[in-house]
């Protein structure tokens, strides 16, 4: 969903996602509930971490926190006079223009989630079709070990991560049965050896 960007993000030109700034002891989750339920008339139903993406803008400092909803109750409406459209996985019209941490989030959307064929390049970083991302041996570090330019990264072992990572985590698996266990702990996929 990409409504226009308002003032607060600066650019009023471009889109960006429904959500909204944290109020005083308020969780991402609850901030999420509660922007969805204000703006869009309709209840979060399951939902999990998935991103946590910065900006720093010229007015601000901006940390995203991002869930991946997987169901809400309700009927959409734009209850605080924002536009909004849906476009599918792939199908952002020609001449539609995105935020750039927006833009970040649905190429993040196309990295497959279960994972068989990959391989290691030369320079030891892991490749997914076709993109590189970067092998983190010790995932309590995991954001400060994703270099600059890591489209994606492997994980050797699962741990809750979600927001601590800038761009979509996988996590080995022994077969696709894994792959629920790893969303609930902030993965995006799982790669599977095989």
């Amino acid at each position: 969903m990409a409504p226009p960007a308002g003032e607060a993000q600066g650019d009023s030109s471009r889109h960006a996602c429904l959500g909204g700034k944290l109020e005083r002891g308020e969780t991402p989750l609850e901030c999420l509930e509660r922007e969805f339920l204000e703006e869009l008339g309709v209840r979060i139903g399951c939902c999990m971490p998935w991103l946590a993406l910065e900006n720093d803008y010229p007015h601000a400092y901006v940390r995203l926190h991002i869930y991946r909803i997987f169901a809400h109750e309700g009927t959409l409406q734009a209850r605080e006079g924002q536009m909004f459209r849906w476009f599918d996985f792939g199908d952002i019209p020609r001449g539609v223009q995105l935020l750039p941490k927006v833009a970040q989030m649905v190429r993040s959307l196309h990295m497959p989630q279960i994972v068989r064929d990959w391989r290691f390049d030369s320079d030891g970083r892991p490749v997914i079709d076709g993109v590189a991302g970067t092998a983190v041996p010790h995932p309590e570090n995991a954001r400060w070990e994703i270099p600059e330019g890591s489209q994606f990264a492997l994980l050797d072992a699962g741990r809750e991560v979600a927001w601590r990572s800038p761009v979509p985590v996988y996590f080995p698996a022994c077969d696709e049965s894994e792959l629920t266990s790893a969303r609930e702990l902030g993965a995006h996929g799982i790669v599977i050896d095989g």
